[in-house]
């Protein structure tokens, strides 16, 4: 065998093998670029976790702005903020079942007799201890006992706490009711009359969302 022909046979397997590394090479590179374009890069990450944290806020933060809102320091050991223009009475610890109640209206006002507490407009918000109840299926059982039908019984939480969410009828109107369970033998209520819709349906929700025990 000639020189040149076993030149040509060494050549042709080195060449071979080069032209096969470089596909692979050229492979490798080409499925890296594509997998960069499909992450999004650490500053959009750090963007999109960003709007995240400012758009989404935890339950036990107030709905909306209650800074300058008054607060009801309760004998039951409670807090409660409301808003400026609105009217609050404290419990007495001298009555039994006294009752804190928190009003859109003055109720001094009101000076008809037999005139219907709540107008257009209106609403009141009743809060204390519930007397006849120890835990939430309590509370079930002693509406029940009333005579009581929900047009809706629902469970929730009010500062963590478990609570029982009864929407009912009344002579005034559509009456909801929180009732919270602090703990054994420790039930609180919240009850909300008159017109919950319009402009008292925001104050409402902010009312209940700082609702807070000491």
């Amino acid at each position: 065998m000639s020189k040149s022909a076993r030149e040509g046979n060494i050549l042709l397997p080195l060449i071979s093998a080069v032209a096969v590394v470089a596909v692979l090479a050229a492979g490798y590179f080409f499925l890296q670029a594509r997998q960069l374009q499909k992450e999004p890069s650490i500053e959009s990450q750090g963007s999109s976790n960003s709007n995240n944290t400012n758009t989404t806020f935890p339950k036990s933060q107030p709905v909306g702005e209650t800074t300058n809102w008054k607060d009801l320091n309760s004998i039951y050991g409670y807090t409660v903020k409301y808003p400026p223009s609105w009217f609050a009475s404290l419990a007495s610890s001298n009555r039994l079942g006294s009752i804190d109640q928190i009003e859109s209206y003055d109720t001094s006002l009101i000076k008809s007799p037999g005139k219907e507490e709540f107008e257009k407009g209106q609403v009141k918000l009743e809060l204390g201890k519930q007397q006849n109840a120890y835990d939430l299926s309590g509370v079930e059982e002693s509406l029940s006992l009333e005579g009581v039908v929900p047009k809706t019984n629902e469970k929730t939480t009010v500062d963590s706490k478990p609570a029982l969410k009864v929407v009912q009828e009344a002579p005034s109107g559509e009456v909801t009711s929180y009732f919270i369970e602090k703990e054994y033998r420790q039930v609180y209520f919240i009850s909300i009359y008159g017109d919950q819709t319009g402009e008292n349906e925001k104050p409402v929700q902010q009312i209940l969302s700082t609702f807070k025990f000491d």
